[in-house]
């Protein structure tokens, strides 16, 4: 999977009309302008509009490399691999379950989402908190020698919406921010971003 940071779901359209030369690297082989468009598929994302989560159906572009034939799917910044919620509608649902006054119920309660879910996006973030604190002090974006609460990394985050920090995130770790797969060495993931000026007008 090819992930670009320089583009949201909101214009994957950019993408989609792209015919030009591909400077993403393939994930499996390293080789550069060797891919080529080679099918399009359907997927749902799960995104925040004001207070409420909203489903969207987009369409995703794969691309083929011509060296290893190996194929890869186009991301962007809001999307996790193998899974419909985005970044920040995971975000949101983690911080309505650690509001003072929040729960997973009353989460469930407001959103419609089960609180299967909702536990499972708690776990995660959990499991990312160390790394997360890792990332805060290695950009010196965290100086004090104490460990914030998980509150103030959820609003950090929330106050730097994509591409950053998660851009960074990857660079650091060469994994996606909330990433659940333990292996991604059959679905090898690399960093790209098509550049505006090389996207011909439409």
């Amino acid at each position: 999977m090819i992930i670009d940071f320089c583009h949201s779901f909101k214009d994957y359209d950019q993408i989609l009309n792209f015919y030009g030369i591909w400077d993403y690297p393939c994930p499996k082989c390293g080789a550069r302008h060797r891919l080529h468009r080679h099918a399009r598929y359907s997927r749902y994302l799960i995104v925040p509009i004001l207070d409420s989560l909203v489903s969207e159906r987009i369409e995703l572009l794969r691309l083929q490399c011509s060296s290893c034939n190996s194929t890869h799917a186009i991301l962007t910044m809001d999307m996790i691999p193998f899974s419909i919620y985005s970044i920040q509608a995971v975000l949101m649902l983690i911080s309505l379950c650690m509001q003072k006054d929040g729960s997973v119920l009353k989460t469930e309660a407001q959103t419609g989402v089960p609180y299967q879910i909702l536990y499972r996006f708690l776990l995660i973030f959990h499991e990312y908190r160390q790394r997360l604190l890792l990332f805060l002090r290695s950009a010196q974006l965290w100086s004090d020698s104490a460990a914030p609460m998980s509150r103030a990394i959820l609003s950090f985050l929330h106050l730097h919406p994509p591409p950053w920090p998660q851009s960074v995130y990857f660079r650091v770790f060469r994994l996606p921010l909330f990433l659940t797969r333990r292996s991604t060495v059959t679905y090898t993931l690399t960093f790209g971003c098509l550049l505006p000026h090389s996207i011909p007008p439409t």
